[in-house]
């Protein structure tokens, strides 16, 4: 019988990536899409100097960092993607439409020299993209989840990345979504992965890089 990974194997920087997932304007500006339709962003705003304190550790840590968004357009719009659009009121104006100021990253959390850029058109980092390519190519087999929605494009590709057979883990304070209800039950029923805070990932990799480790 073969036995599970510690959680310092999961994290470890030679083998593992943080995936930033949707920190969008449209997401999480108080005049973005989502906002004006009634989406309540102040868990997101709220978050966001955590995460890019978070992403400065990540980095000194020498761990991969892929900056994910998502947009809308004519080519990847359909009558399936505009009737659930519809439904959550945001259709019209439409969410994260390219070349808008919706779809660029939020305030202080964008991407740095040598970090990924990767662009989706769905939930899940994985349908449609060059994501699964990349990881395999460059040895990696777990990734790190932070960014938006925790119950919706976070989980999405978390399960998504665990099908795929990846270790997944979310930084718990590194996620948020509309309401702290969703957030939390979608962590307490994340059994595929494992829930951390930045603090404990932080602590891992300093650990990793003492002397002697």
């Amino acid at each position: 019988m073969t036995m599970g990974k510690r959680l310092e194997e999961k994290v470890h920087p030679k083998d593992s990536v943080v995936l930033v997932i949707d920190m969008q304007n449209d997401f999480c500006h108080e005049n973005g899409v989502e906002a004006k339709a009634g989406s309540d962003v102040s868990m997101a705003q709220e978050m966001a100097p955590r995460l890019v304190a978070f992403l400065h550790a990540v980095r000194q840590a020498k761990v991969p960092i892929i900056f994910v968004r998502v947009t809308r357009d004519e080519w990847s719009r359909s009558p399936i993607w505009e009737d659930a659009m519809e439904k959550r009121g945001l259709l019209e104006p439409p969410l994260c439409w390219e070349g808008t100021w919706g779809a660029e990253f939020y305030g202080p959390v964008q991407p740095q020299p040598g970090d990924r850029v990767m662009t989706k058109h769905r939930n899940s980092c994985f349908i449609g993209t060059e994501l699964d390519l990349i990881l395999r190519s460059r040895g990696i087999k777990n990734i790190i989840l932070t960014g938006v929605a925790t119950s919706g494009c976070v989980r999405s590709t978390a399960r998504d990345g665990y099908q795929m057979n990846y270790y997944v883990v979310f930084v718990g304070d590194c996620c948020a979504t509309s309401s702290v209800r969703a957030h939390e039950e979608t962590l307490r029923s994340a059994w595929y992965a494992e829930v951390v805070t930045a603090k404990d990932l932080g602590a891992i990799w300093q650990q990793a890089h003492a002397p002697g480790a």
